[in-house]
């Protein structure tokens, strides 16, 4: 945290420089609520950083499929990960745009010990694994802080007492147990879990509001027929973007354990972040699994979540007016959707449609510029790969389990079960960007991105889906 930034920010009067201070004042305060749970978390790790010992990294385009795949490979034992991406604790400690410089660009030229140092330690409470079925009782106290620290993630400008999400919890799994006649379990409750508890939340934080979450619509209809529909970000201040993640009861990694499996790291933004996670685990592993998808199909994805209720990222304010986006109705008006490439800046007044085209390429050169000019162990996937069926499933993970060294069964046990759908912006299908063919055209059918897409395999337009 820049406190001298911040002692200024506060003494001035403009709009602008008055929201600059509520966003650092907003970022003290969730990194001292944080900071107060690490009693409840504490997991003696006197070294994390040095017992790492593989760090397996889904280096993707926005709209890539980098979510449904973490969840997929996050559904075996074979990994430790963090709940959602890292973004918040970048955020959290000044290692993200604006704070970190003019973009999502981050090396680690300019990140101090103290930065890093405050990172890994957010890092180190973050991770672990989901509880497995049959991996003993909730212990209800870690469960506890992970939904107090997520809470305040979503909602920096609350501050929720740890007992009142606990009560909230307690009287969650009480009413679901109700509704089912039975236990809660995990891999089928979760979203009425949540929608039961945000509901106990909202009885003494209204503003907390279920629809910016990554829950069924119709169970939040359900359970809130008066609450209407938002508009716009959830917060004046963003450090988790919505749709926000729901978490799980999860089995905590350990010091003695943490170099027996790798974690997994995702972000689309993490593209121009490479070299700087390579630093951040120096003695471990890195590797790069990098996720594509057809050009058309992504560009649509981030089309469609620009004319979202999510996806808030950064605040640029009056400079961006964008065609029809940035109208002064328009409730997501200064609010940039998505990563932040380098040289966005000469895209603060384009069609959208131009910005996602932007957005997937440059994600995609960064990630192979950073493979040519490094000595990194490297596998290229297609997201098609898992939509083709059973058969094209099981052949991919069968590599992947090869490539990474783990046994088949962690990952194909995963098989059994349907395609998570994790932020979605729509019932996705076979060929849905065709709806928008006539928008998306000039841009997909550009020449630089039709290079970039036959660099990457998709040079048959036929067979995009």
């Amino acid at each position: 945290m820049n406190l001298r930034k911040y002692a200024a920010a506060t003494d001035s009067n403009s709009p602008l420089e008055r929201g600059e201070a509520l966003r650092l004042s907003a970022l003290k305060g969730v990194a001292c609520r944080l900071e107060a749970t690490r009693w409840h978390l504490e997991r003696h790790l006197p070294s994390f950083v040095d017992s790492v010992r593989e760090v397996v990294l889904v280096a993707s385009s926005s709209r890539g499929g980098s979510s449904m795949l973490a969840e997929l490979l996050g559904r075996s034992s074979a990994f430790w990960h963090f709940p959602g991406e890292i973004n918040p604790f970048l955020r959290l400690t000044g290692l993200a745009w604006p704070d970190s410089g003019t973009s999502d660009r981050l090396v680690p030229e300019i990140c101090t010990g103290e930065a890093m140092h405050a990172l890994l330690d957010h890092l180190a409470l973050e991770g672990g694994r989901p509880t497995g079925a049959n991996e003993g009782h909730l212990a209800v106290t870690e469960f506890d802080a992970d939904l107090y620290r997520r809470l305040s993630l979503q909602w920096p400008l609350e501050e929720f007492t740890f007992e009142e999400v606990s009560a909230a919890r307690a009287i969650a799994l009480s009413e679901g147990q109700r509704i089912c006649n039975r236990p809660c379990d995990w891999s089928t409750d979760l979203h009425l879990f949540h929608a039961l508890f945000l509901r106990r939340i909202r009885l003494n934080r209204p503003a907390v509001n279920p629809y910016y979450y990554d829950l069924d619509r119709t169970l939040v209809r359900t359970l809130y027929p008066d609450l209407g529909i938002p508009t716009g970000p959830p917060s004046r201040v963003i450090v988790e973007e919505p749709p926000f993640i729901l978490v799980r009861p999860r089995v905590l990694w350990q010091a003695a354990n943490l170099g027996s499996r790798p974690i997994l790291i995702k972000a689309p933004s993490n593209a121009y972040r490479l070299g700087f996670l390579r630093s951040l685990f120096p003695a471990a592993r890195f590797r790069i699994l990098h996720l594509t998808r057809n050009p058309a199909a992504s560009i649509n994805g981030m089309y469609d979540g620009w004319h979202h209720w999510g996806f808030h990222s950064h605040y640029i304010g009056a400079d961006l007016e964008i065609p029809g986006y940035s109208e002064e109705i328009s409730a997501d008006r200064g609010w940039w959707k998505f990563d932040l490439p380098p040289g966005w800046e000469n895209y603060r007044q384009v069609p959208i449609e131009q910005i996602c085209a932007f957005q997937w390429s440059e994600a995609h050169r960064a990630i192979l510029e950073f493979v040519q000019r490094n000595d990194v162990d490297y596998r290229r996937v297609r997201f098609e790969e898992f939509c083709n069926g059973a058969a094209s499933r099981l052949k991919v993970f069968r590599e992947l389990s090869a490539w990474l060294g783990i046994s088949e069964h962690n990952l194909l046990k995963t098989l059994s079960l349907p395609l998570p759908l994790v932020m979605a912006t729509k019932d996705p299908r076979p060929g849905r960007w065709r709806d928008n063919a006539k928008i998306l055209g000039r841009v997909i059918n550009d020449a630089a991105i039709r290079s970039l897409a036959t660099t990457l395999g998709y040079k048959d337009k036929s067979q995009w889906l």
